[in-house]
Order: structure tokens, then sequence, then C-alpha cells
């Protein structure tokens, strides 16, 4: 089973569509309110900043996706992200499941540097920060081998649907 935790905003929508497609019909949806993308998707109500809800979810789980978004104040990043992040390290490790994080690019220098794996994570910023550390968390895992998993850093999630992109918004 393919799981996605925050699976209604655009990139967990896009994300569910694919496996669909072209990899697998047995995917579970996890958010506060999942809609289902298509017809057979299963659905879990709960909350990624609680552990046993977390847990539960990936049992049977083969990959999990966190794909979620949260409100864009750097109060709940600082608080959240971190505890996130945790929950669903220790839930992957508990479960035997394997993790892709789908991750944004604030925790880098915020400057015209470029952008490569070994770029130290640097950003002053709140945001950045909290990136920071729940990247590290997840890196931790990874480098103590108690978890396979990757990270897709992206400056932007543009396309179609709800996004809020800046690409989308002056662009598209």
């Amino acid at each position: 089973m393919q799981i996605i935790l925050g699976a209604n905003g655009i990139i967990g929508e896009e994300l569910v569509k694919e496996l669909h497609a072209n990899y697998t019909t047995n995917i579970t949806l996890f958010g506060r309110n999942p809609q289902r993308v298509n017809e057979n998707d299963h659905l879990y109500k709960g909350n990624l900043l609680n552990l046993e809800e977390v847990q539960k979810a990936l049992e049977n789980a083969d990959i999990a996706y966190l794909t979620v978004g949260l409100p864009y104040a750097s109060k709940i990043w600082l608080s959240h992200w971190p505890k996130i992040m945790q929950n669903v390290t220790d839930a992957c490790i508990v479960n035997n499941c394997k993790l892709v994080y789908f991750d944004n690019t604030y925790a880098y220098p915020q400057d015209s540097t470029i952008q490569t794996e070994d770029t130290p994570l640097t950003s002053n910023g709140k945001k950045g920060v909290a990136k920071k550390i729940a990247s590290e968390i997840l890196l931790n895992a990874m480098r103590k081998k108690k978890l396979s998993a990757a990270i897709c850093r992206a400056p932007e999630f543009y396309g179609p649907g709800k996004t809020k992109g800046i690409t989308n918004t002056l662009i598209f």
C-alpha cells in the first residue's frame, strides 16, 4: 500500500493521480479531511501531530509520501514541522515503511548561489529554520540506517489546480 500524508493539496492530488495511473490502485489518503481523488482510494482521517494516528495509518504501508502543507505562518512552521517530521519518521521506522518527503528550498541560503545536494541548510529565516530542523530529523534517521527515504526539494510547486505559487499567479 502507498499512503499520501497530506493528501488533498496540489502535490498530493497530482501524486495520487500518477500513482493510480502508473503504479498502484492501493492508495490511502491521510489528512484531517481527506477526499477521494479516485473512486477506489482509501481514506484515513488523522492528524500528523498525533504520533499514534500516524503509526496506525502506516501499518501495512510500503511507501509514505509526505506532501502536507501548513498555513503560511512562521510560528506554526516552527512548532509543527519538527513534530510532524518526528512523528512521520518514527512511524515509518516502526512500520518498516519507506518515506518520500516533498520539501521546498526554504532551508537553503536565500541568495543567488547555485543549490546542489551539498548546499548547507543555513537559512536564517524562521520558515527556513523550521524546514532545516525537519530535514535534519529525517537525515539523521537516514544516516543511522533506520529509514530508507528520499527528499525531493522544489523551489516552487506549480501546475494545474490549487497552487498559490507566484509562477501560476503571475505567469500562467
